[in-house]
């Protein structure tokens, strides 16, 4: 895998292109900033992982200095000065570019591995890759006209179609998006207002929620978006006619109450 730095403005001059630059691709954009990480990965023979580099996950005592515990310092004091939070990325996207490692190989359970640092609220949806480009324009310009002030990353990682009947890529070649908002020693900081945009601006690209995140969605909402939704409600009902297996969550996808 290699991580290297990237201006926004030539990554959406040709996505396309950056999808298919590797086998793995996903880059995070700084906002408020025309910054971003690109990252790529390839699969190596067992072979060629001899004498490479291994895989650090980020450690280090300065990167766990300041790319953990002086970031959740800095954004707990900016939730009394959000106005700092556009420098504050722009100055990590400077010291995070400088702990890049240039080649870095190992197992998958390594090499993919993220510190997702602190608590934080996250929002990720699946859409086409043909509207990429728009949503992240469409995403730079709502957080202007908002004046949202955001933290960084948004996550952009590229996925190929599938066959499975609720994946986000079912049928589609797919890029997720996904923007977070740290709560910096478990305090709130303000993001209903930024993820309810979001969701608005996806839902308009023809997006699919990650299941595993916040959405809000009836199962109409679904429905329209998982054209296999109620063939994978018929078969849930006859592999489990008595509900073992129903909880809250699967009440409400496919609206059981």
């Amino acid at each position: 895998a290699k991580e290297v730095p990237a201006q926004m403005t030539d990554l959406l001059a040709d996505i396309p292109t950056l999808a298919e630059s590797a086998e793995y691709v996903r880059f995070h954009w700084y906002p408020h900033t025309d910054k971003a990480l690109v990252w790529k990965a390839e699969r190596v023979a067992p072979a060629d992982e001899e004498g490479k580099k291994e895989a650090g996950g980020g450690g280090g005592v300065m990167s766990t200095l300041v790319g953990f515990h002086g970031l959740e310092f800095l954004y707990y004091c900016a939730r009394m000065l959000p106005s700092v939070i556009p420098s504050l990325n722009k100055a990590y996207h400077s010291f995070n570019t400088k702990q890049v490692s240039n080649v870095v190989t190992g197992p998958s359970h390594e090499v993919f591995k993220l510190n997702c640092l602190f608590k934080q609220y996250v929002n990720e949806w699946a859409i086409p890759i043909e509207n990429c480009v728009k949503a992240l324009q469409g995403l730079r310009q709502m957080i202007d006209v908002h004046n949202f002030k955001v933290h960084f990353p948004i996550e952009v990682r590229f996925v190929d179609k599938d066959d499975l009947w609720l994946s986000p890529c079912y049928g589609r070649r797919t890029v997720y998006i996904g923007i977070i908002m740290y709560r910096p020693y478990g305090a709130p900081v303000p993001y209903r207002r930024y993820f309810e945009a979001f969701e608005h601006l996806m839902k308009s690209l023809d997006g699919r929620p990650h299941w595993a995140k916040h959405f809000d969605m009836s199962r109409s909402d679904l429905a329209r978006v998982y054209p296999r939704l109620d063939d994978f409600d018929k078969v849930r009902r006859r592999m489990d006619p008595t509900g073992v297996f129903e909880n809250d969550r699967i009440k409400r996808i496919f609206d059981l109450n």
